[in-house]
Parts: structure tokens; C-alpha cells; sequence
């Protein structure tokens, strides 16, 4: 059953990182349309990298983006830190560059990652958190209540593409049923667009409660909130979302 056909859903990630998400949309029959709303910018971070690296015990990795940062720039021989990544799909970008990842929470999220880290890192153990420069300190304050020593290095940056106004102004005149945020910062980014360019929709769609919590507190409503904080989750948002309105209407 193509339960998103005729849905016109507009993806507001990098266009290399939702071209797998379109494709889901797709194979459900709905109609995916491309605004990418943020862009990473990764920091020549390489000597800093490898210099914190080689005395870090772990390596904690908040997001994709960091891994993918952090390998772009680092120099130094195989890391011998244990690794822990926020979800799954953090832990396999790691794996592509051949180490074992030995904390995963089954919840991708900073505050489940922070609970199992701190029932696994040993007092005396020094931990480096790689992040992005907005992510949130949950995790070195949950290690540092216990005393435990905490580094970060930050990677990259997030930020608006500057063309983002003018791919907006070009997209098709219509209203989408969902337009989705896959962050806090897509939602900001989307409500600064919508401030010079209208873009009119029935659902906004959030990866998860603090995106949807960001978008409310911008006026972004009514919105649908993902179970498991993935695309995939998403998408099943917007199929249970679907499947309520059918009721509602027999």
C-alpha cells in the first residue's frame, strides 16, 4: 500500500544525507522535494585531534557528522581509545573506518548515551567528546559529577547555506503535507527562511522530542514527533499520521 501517495514532503537535510530518506518517501508513494537548510563545515582540527586522541582512554562520538569530521582531519596512528557513539547510525559510520564501537544506547540520544557512560568509565579514565559546536554539554556533565576527566574537540560547524533563500523561492508553488526537521537547527534555519519567503504546509515532522520542541517554541505547528529518532523513524511518523487521518475520515 503506497500510504504517502499524492504527499508532497519537503526535506530540509543535506541533499547527500537524504537522498536514502527520498527514497523511502518514494517507495511509499509520496513525492520528496529538497530545501537543505543546514550545512556542515568541518574545522582543520588535526593536531588537535590527534594530540587529544592519544591520551583520551575514550573517544565519544555525538553524531555522524563528528565522526566524519574527525576522521577527515586526524593524523595520527590507529586510535587506541575505546569508542562510544549516540546511535546506530553514528556506530556504523565508525565501523566504515574499521574500529569496534563498545557503547551504543539503544535510544539515540546525548542523555542515554550519558547513563551508560557513566556506568562504564572508570574514575581514572580520561574521556574526549567529539562534537559539533552546537551540541549540548549532557555529556561531560554527567562524567564530570563523577569526577571523571572530560576533553572536547569540536569538528565542525553547522550553519545556513547561503543559497538557502533562493532554492526556497524556487520551489513549487504548493502546500506540502509534511515538511520535515532532522534538528533544532533545521527548525531555527526554517523559520528564519519563512521570515522572507512563505512556505505553507499542513504537518512539520521532528526527528525527535527536542527538535519538535524547538519548532513548537518557534511556532512551527502542528507537528507529528518520530518514536526512534532516525529517518526511518520519520517516516513511520508520517505513515501512523496517515493512518489516524483515514480513520478520522471512515
Amino acid at each position: 500500500m503506497l500510504a504517502l501517495r499524492n504527499k508532497h514532503i519537503l526535506l530540509t537535510r543535506e541533499e547527500k544525507d537524504a537522498r536514502q530518506f527520498a527514497e523511502l518517501i518514494t517507495a511509499y508513494g509520496g513525492t520528496p522535494y529538497f530545501l537543505p537548510l543546514i550545512k556542515i563545515v568541518f574545522r582543520p582540527v588535526g593536531a588537535e585531534a590527534s594530540k587529544k586522541a592519544a591520551r583520551a582512554d575514550w573517544l565519544v562520538f555525538t553524531s555522524v557528522n563528528g565522526v566524519r569530521s574527525f576522521f577527515s582531519a586526524y593524523q595520527g596512528g590507529p586510535l587506541k581509545a575505546k569508542i562510544a557513539a549516540v546511535g546506530i547510525q553514528t556506530a556504523q559510520e565508525i565501523e566504515q573506518y574499521h574500529y569496534h564501537v563498545s557503547v551504543v544506547p539503544k535510544v539515540q540520544d546525548g542523555e542515554a548515551l550519558a547513563r551508560m557512560l557513566r556506568t562504564v568509565v572508570g574514575e581514572r579514565e580520561r574521556v574526549l567528546v567529539v562534537r559539533g559546536q552546537l551540541a549540548r554539554p549532557t555529556i561531560i556533565h554527567a562524567l564530570e559529577e563523577k569526577s571523571i576527566k572530560v576533553e572536547t574537540l569540536t569538528t565542525y560547524d553547522t550553519i545556513m547555506p547561503e543559497e538557502a533563500v533562493e532554492e526556497a523561492k524556487a520551489l513549487p508553488n504548493l502546500v506540502f503535507d509534511y515538511v520535515t526537521l532532522t534538528s533544532p537547527s533545521t527548525a531555527t534555519h526554517l523559520r528564519t527562511i519563512m521570515e522572507t519567503c512563505p512556505i505553507f504546509y499542513r504537518k512539520i515532522a521532528c526527528i525527535g522530542p527536542r527538535t519538535n520542541a524547538r519548532a513548537i517554541q518557534l511556532g512551527l505547528t502542528p507537528t507529528v514527533t518520530a518514536d526512534t529518532y532516525s529517518t526511518d523513524g520519520l517516516v513511520k511518523a508520517m505513515l501512523i499520521e496517515e493512518a489516524h487521518k483515514h480513520e478520522r475520515n471512515v
